[in-house]
């Protein structure tokens, strides 16, 4: 086919048509000339600092629902970026060895970004959520020089020191610290480096799945991402007035487009974590903040946009921009339904490698028949992939390499200058996906492995893959990397990964549920329901793993999107006449009842056992029944136990997403994904639902109605050996909760260990004694006698302290008192006056530097709750104050982050003087410092994991009678 066509079709003319009407309503538009692509991104960014200093370069929403808390303008970014570039040149090192980010929140990651390419380095995008094995694995095959994580005030990810560093493979010497290195009292320069980074030098690797078993690295320069910039710039006509959102894992290949799509153009960049902050205020931010370009997988916006009432509409903004999955029916109605007339909706078609090859645009005018009908052989039912960008042409070969004719289904081959480098340290793997151009060009030629169907005015259908690479969720996927893990699993001979729709009629995914919402129903049976993972096994003999042991397995492996949705026994896998896995015949199997292992298979206790804890349990009351069916109907599934774990179900992260969303219609009451997370049954989420509606709470063998006692986490084995650990009773930090504040930490210490939390924290903070009384009188009602085992966090460690007092005057055994970044304890004197004072002087530079980057309370409403919270905490000051702690004769153990044992003459170790017995001191990653929106002392998720293996240490070691090797 000639790759300029000759004469501009009635089709192409449309789109050309549809994308004029694509500009910003005010905005000067600026054209991304060629030649500009011809410098470094730094450079480029550098050039928006110059134009837009002033303005909003990121704002950040808060992650409690509250107005947005933080933003940074391009003059502050920039500044920031600078420093961190100076820390890292002052590191030295290779040129070409990468730099890591192992950092969540988004301001900071790309803060991060920009510093490393200002430094002239390479930076490679970590997700902290993976499982350390995963993330050990990247750090060595990236052969990354730096770590940078946060270890400060506000940080959100985990931190790659201290034992996390350890089980990585990092020294603690390679790590900087983002906090530090950026505040504006580092002591760093802020001016840029100024170094001159060529177009050619590579800027960024992007980790994805791979077809060896494990995760593989695309390389990129900066010449390539500045011309796929430019296309998305020029298409879509980005001016300095947008706000354009990232919803994407900041390690995810579409978030760089965000990124770069915002700050190399002036405009603002609105980052909102989906699976942190839910969908829930998602509506409300994309109309207040007046966003106007939003860029997002189909399967997500799905759901989004089904929670929206028929009301909704979205004035501001005019791009909804879909990709990373193929885009259906459905998508475009739900546009047209809940989104002004003058949006467009744009399919766009790429392959990390590439950036984005092919784009469709579609508004309300266009007629929808007549597009769907276009890809008739699938149905009427998928958007056309598109017509050409500039620079990268499509053609579609046979097997033989030979182009295909129009209307002839072919690989799909981009041909470009502007082309990833390749693989990272994998010449093979390159020189097989990226060929030289036949021809004798500068061009190369990228087998993208992906089938598609040309028409004859250029218009590209998509027609899926040629081999097992799989979308779920917009995550690119290699099968073959899922089931080298399950291999490694324990009792497994053979294992198979398909991805097959979650379709009508198959019982492993639907099932009919009264009142099922009738669209979903027909999506379904329309064939283009929402692919899921399943995994098909054979057993090596005996019992089979349950599904739940293999998604555990699983997880400390690989990323949640990774790990199927179901898995099915087999006695072997079914070959074709070759000799190779027959992957048809496997899906027609599993859709037998009877085969499936972690769904309803297995519940009475045979080799494929399910996820709940027996049989079926039944609801037992109208809150768990209205549970039972909020989940019924995010699942597609009839039998669910109130037991059963969401994520053996085949939940997912964006199901649950769903599901949070069905719970604020249901029961007017909002749960953040992370307290899912730590809670995902029906009988525990019922709970927390419960706590928060003010309705009868279910106090566990607590003193019932009123009590601060409540079971975070019941033995998960069931049975003789049920119970055999003693309960680990722990209280929460400075204004804090339960539920939020200590889940991790329960699920950490693992399902065999039951947790008991106070929810309601000191009723009286100024008399400690009384509220120590009140709390082991109701820890008795649990356990009437020692030994005991103690835990707290902050001021809920002195309230533990004293607990532990008077059940020692009681002549009970405390074998555990866990004091975990306690306060410290208060003695009268001119000595302890002037080392509170040291404390509170290191504290206040900390929260000063804090305010200065932004994050003091803006607006009447944030600074009243501010001062709200200040007071309490004035109040618990005065608590300590009254509180006169008496030496004690038992075992204590002091947990303190790293970052609160560098504080010179920290009073929190003046605890050491009261204790008689044995005294140790642990230490963990993190900060004293860590703290939330609203104040509260909290520990991160991965520091919490550490904290946990070292209690759990403890815990065994007392119960074994071994407390003399207690000490770290």
């Amino acid at each position: 086919m000639n790759r300029d066509l000759e004469l501009v079709s009635p089709g192409l003319a449309q789109q050309e048509a549809i994308r004029e009407r694509a500009y910003h309503p005010t905005g000067a538009f600026v054209s991304f000339a060629p030649h500009e692509i011809e410098q470094s991104l730094a450079s480029r960014f550098e050039e928006q600092v110059l134009k837009h200093g002033t303005r909003v370069a990121i704002r950040v929403h808060r992650e409690d629902g509250g107005p947005a808390s933080r933003q940074w303008s391009y003059g502050e970014l920039n500044r920031a970026a600078n420093r961190l570039a100076h820390a890292i040149l002052s590191r030295g090192g290779e040129d070409e060895a990468p730099v890591a980010l192992l950092v969540e929140d988004a301001a900071p990651t790309v803060a991060a970004i920009l510093g490393v390419l200002k430094a002239g380095r390479i930076f490679v995008t970590l997700d902290p959520a993976y499982p350390d094995e995963r993330l050990a694995y990247m750090l060595r095959d990236s052969g990354a020089g730096l770590v940078l994580a946060m270890t400060g005030e506000n940080q959100e990810g985990p931190q790659a020191t201290g034992e996390l560093a350890a089980r990585l493979g990092v020294d603690s010497d390679q790590v900087i610290d983002l906090g530090e290195a950026m505040a504006q009292g580092s002591g760093l320069p802020d001016e840029n480096p100024n170094l001159q980074v060529p177009p050619e030098a590579l800027a960024y690797i992007i980790y994805t799945s791979g077809s060896t078993g494990q995760p593989k690295g695309i390389a990129f320069d900066h010449r390539s991402v500045l011309a796929g910039i430019r296309n998305y710039t020029n298409a879509f006509h980005i001016t300095a007035d947008d706000r354009l959102t990232l919803l994407h894992s900041i390690s995810f290949s579409s978030a760089m487009v965000d990124i770069f799509c915002a700050l190399l153009n002036g405009a603002t960049l609105y980052p909102w974590n989906v699976k942190k902050q839910g969908l829930a205020g998602l509506e409300d931010w994309l109309d207040v903040e007046k966003v106007t370009i939003c860029d997002w997988v189909p399967t997500p916006f799905r759901y989004f946009v089904d929670a929206l009432s028929g009301e909704t509409r979205f004035p501001h903004l005019r791009l909804l921009v879909l990709a990373s999955e193929a885009v259906t029916r459905r998508e475009v109605e739900l546009h047209r339904a809940h989104f002004a007339p003058g949006s467009i909706l744009v399919n766009r078609l790429g392959a990390t490698e590439t950036y984005n090859y092919r784009l469709f645009f579609m508004d309300h005018d266009t007629p929808l028949p007549e597009v769907l009908n276009a890809v008739k052989d699938l149905g009427g039912n998928l958007v056309p992939a598109g017509y050409p960008v500039p620079d990268k042409h499509v053609m579609l070969v046979d097997e033989a390499g030979r182009e295909v004719a129009p209307g002839e289904p072919g690989e799909i081959v981009v041909k470009s200058r502007y082309l990833a480098r390749g693989y990272w340290r994998q010449p093979e793997l390159t020189a097989a996906a990226f060929r030289p151009d036949p021809e004798g060009g500068d061009e190369r030629l990228y087998w993208t492995g992906d089938v598609g169907l040309m028409h004859a005015d250029g218009l590209l259908e998509y027609r899926g893959r040629k081999d097992f690479q799989v979308k779920i969720r917009g995550f690119r996927i290699e099968v073959a990397e899922i089931e080298r893990a399950l291999l490694a699993v324990d009792g497994i001979e053979e294992a198979v990964v398909v991805a097959e729709s979650n379709g009508a009629g198959d019982p492993r995914f639907l099932e009919p549920v009264p009142g099922a919402d009738p669209a979903a129903a027909e999506t379904a049976e329309n064939g283009t329901g929402e692919k899921q993972l399943v995994g098909y096994i054979v057993p090596s003999g005996g019992r089979a793993p349950s599904g739940s042991e293999l998604r555990e397995a699983l997880l400390r492996a690989l990323p949640d999107y990774m790990v199927p949705a179901a898995f099915v026994t087999v006695d072997a896998l079914p070959l074709t006449a070759s000799g190779k896995v027959d992957r048809k015949a496997l899906m027609a199997l599993g859709a037998t009842p009877g085969h499936r292992a972690g769904h309803d298979a297995g519940r009475n206790g045979d080799s494929a056992q399910g996820p709940g804890y027996g049989d079926l349990l039944e609801p037992r009351d109208e809150l768990e029944r209205r549970m039972v069916r909020a989940w019924q109907q995010v699942l597609g599934r009839q039998q669910v136990g109130i037991r059963d774990n969401f994520f053996d179900l085949g939940g997912h992260s964006m199901s649950a997403v769903r599901l949070l969303v069905e719970i604020e219609r249901e029961f007017g009451q909002k749960v953040a994904p992370p307290t899912f997370y730590q809670y995902p049954t029906v009988e525990e989420l019922t709970q927390v639902v419960r706590g928060r509606s003010g309705a009868p709470s279910e106090r566990s063998a607590t003193g019932g109605e009123g009590s601060p006692l409540v079971s975070v986490q019941r033995p998960a084995v069931h049975g003789p050996s049920a119970g055999a650990r003693p309960p680990f009773f722990c209280l929460p930090g400075n204004l804090g909760n339960v539920f939020t504040d200590l889940g991790d930490l329960a699920r950490f210490l693992g399902p065999d260990q039951p947790f008991y939390g106070f929810q309601d924290g000191p009723h009286n903070p100024a008399q400690i004694p009384a509220v120590a009384s009140l709390y082991v009188r109701e820890m008795q009602r649990v356990q009437p006698h020692g030994p005991y085992f103690l835990g707290g966090v902050c001021l809920g460690a002195v309230v533990a302290y004293e607990m532990a007092q008077q059940l020692v005057g009681q002549g009970e055994r405390v074998s555990l008192l866990a004091m975990v970044e306690p306060a410290r304890p208060w003695r009268p004197g001119p000595k302890a006056y002037l080392s509170f004072l040291r404390y509170l002087y290191d504290r206040f530079l900390r929260r000063v530097g804090y305010a200065r980057e932004g994050n003091a309370p803006q607006g009447p409403a944030e600074l009243s709750a501010f001062v709200r919270l200040k007071l309490k905490l004035v109040a618990n000051v005065w608590a300590l104050r009254r509180y006169i702690p008496q030496p004690y004769s038992g075992p204590i153990h002091v947990f303190l982050s790293e970052g609160s044992l560098g504080i010179p003459d920290n009073p929190q170790l003046e605890w050491r003087h009261l204790a008689r017995g044995e005294w140790s001191v642990h230490a963990i990653p993190g900060d004293h410092g860590s703290i939330t929106g609203d104040n509260r002392i909290v520990i991160e998720p991965a520091h919490m994991r550490v904290l946990a293996g070292k209690l759990r240490t403890l815990i065994e070691q007392y119960i074994h009678g071994d407390a003399g090797k207690a000490k770290s």
